[in-house]
């Protein structure tokens, strides 16, 4: 078993470390974390990026570059995030070299 991860050296607070992962699940910490700038934290298991409708794509008239999507329990995930886990699946999880450069973000994410 590895060992238990500990919090980052003085550039967090101890409050915003998450804690020691448990089996399956990946704890991400990064950039500077500041009061107000996080809206939600959930804890998802890495089956959820694993689902056989994810991820999904689609188009926009704005881009030439198709949009991803990830489901996530009952919740769509859009890029920048979306990217990033499918990323994660993808390297992580099935040991694929695929790029998420390619994909575009939601107009809505654009203001």
């Amino acid at each position: 078993m590895p060992p238990p991860l500990e919090p980052p050296a003085s550039r967090w607070p101890a409050s915003s470390f998450a804690g020691p992962p448990r089996h399956g699940e990946v704890v991400a910490v990064g950039g500077d974390l500041q009061p107000g700038t996080v809206l939600a934290a959930y804890r998802v298991g890495l089956g959820q990026l694993l689902r056989e409708d994810s991820p999904q794509f689609y188009s926009i008239p704005e881009s030439e570059r198709p949009v991803v999507q990830l489901p996530l329990g009952a919740d769509l995930l859009h890029a920048p995030t979306a990217a990033v886990l499918l990323q994660l699946r993808w390297w992580g999880l099935e040991g694929r070299h695929d790029p998420v450069d390619g994909f575009e973000q939601p107009v809505f994410a654009w203001r």
